[in-house]
């Protein structure tokens, strides 16, 4: 397996795992998320591939693309709001691995792969967001060291 950067050739394949990842969000929360293809159109997915604090990496394995993480550094800024606490941090927006590549350690690469890019950025700690009825997520954040940070509660009326 090796870990590089997304490149447009990319582009079939990251559709292909964003389509798999959506439809997970989609059964999970169907008030939330409805059935769509093409999550991220060539265009978006290039002009991510473009950002300057942006990096899309990907597992490939067997000469396929195993798994994608997209996450970004930001430097946090106390400018306007005070008491806040200026620091850079990665966020991790999008991470999947597909099915039939999943329990082989790939999404472990991809984190270490963020991680290590996020602190040579400058980056004090790294954030994301899962969703509660993705189990199998936070059990998997949780073994590479993440805690909970807050929770956002809801009430449906």
């Amino acid at each position: 397996m090796i870990i590089r950067n997304l490149d447009p050739k990319d582009f079939s394949a990251v559709d292909s795992l964003m389509n798999e990842l959506h439809a997970l969000h989609a059964k999970g929360r169907p008030d939330i998320y409805v059935p769509a293809e093409h999550i991220y159109s060539e265009e978006q997915f290039l002009d991510m591939l473009s950002g300057e604090s942006t990096f899309a990496i990907c597992a490939e394995t067997e000469g396929e693309i195993a798994g994608i993480c997209f996450f970004d550094v930001r430097k946090s800024s106390a400018k306007d709001k005070k008491g806040v606490a200026e620091n850079t941090r990665a966020f991790i927006s999008d991470i999947v691995v597909a099915k039939k590549f999943r329990r082989k350690g790939i999404a472990k690469e991809l984190f270490a792969a963020a991680e290590k890019t996020a602190k040579e950025k400058g980056a004090v700690r790294i954030d994301l967001m899962v969703w509660n009825f993705n189990k199998d997520a936070i059990e998997f954040y949780k073994s590479m060291g993440m805690d909970i940070q807050r929770y956002v509660l809801e009430k449906f009326i």
